[in-house]
């Protein structure tokens, strides 16, 4: 059984620990704290903002997390941070944030009253079958964003023809 105390042995005394400590060496120096609290400074606490508790400790959560279960993985981002494959990150493009997570662009349907993901390498969107840009290197094809054909190439977010391919083309 863990003792909730330190000995003065000057004074032959049994004192208490600081607060939320189990073991401690001296009256500022805690050793174990109790269950739920982690060491953060010599003193006992409810591990703060950024920080996750590991054993005795109080750890720092990785950059721009706020709550987080260890080193690695981040449930909460500081704000302006979004969460993407448990990283907290600056949204990329083609996404954006909301509620602390990086979502892929939408477009609100007026008449459903929802919010509808653009389809795959689409940028924006003006309906979920109708892109309106693309995400860099891909073109737009009848509405749709995709890599470029052979016999086409990529010229301001749309795939056009080259009159040389076609050209060639027409020979064989």
């Amino acid at each position: 059984m863990q003792v909730k105390c330190f000995l003065i042995s000057e004074e032959s005394s049994l004192l208490d620990c600081i607060p939320h400590c189990n073991v401690c060496t001296d009256a500022a120096t805690c050793n174990t704290c109790e269950a739920g609290y982690g060491l953060l400074n010599d003193t006992c606490v409810i591990c703060p903002t950024g920080k996750y508790l590991t054993g005795t400790y109080c750890i720092s959560c990785p950059q721009h997390c706020d709550t987080c279960s260890d080193s690695n993985t981040c449930q909460v981002c500081s704000t302006g941070y979004g969460l993407l494959n448990g990283e907290c990150v600056t949204c990329p493009d083609g996404t954006y944030l909301e509620a602390g997570i990086c979502k892929s662009k939408s477009y609100l349907s007026y008449l459903l009253l929802n919010l509808i993901a653009c389809m795959n390498n689409c940028d924006t969107c003006t309906s979920a079958t109708t892109c309106k840009t693309c995400l860099p290197g891909f073109g737009l094809q009848s509405n749709i964003c995709a890599t470029c054909p052979t016999g086409t190439f990529l010229s301001s977010q749309i795939c056009s023809s080259s009159t040389f391919f076609k050209h060639f083309s027409n020979i064989f």
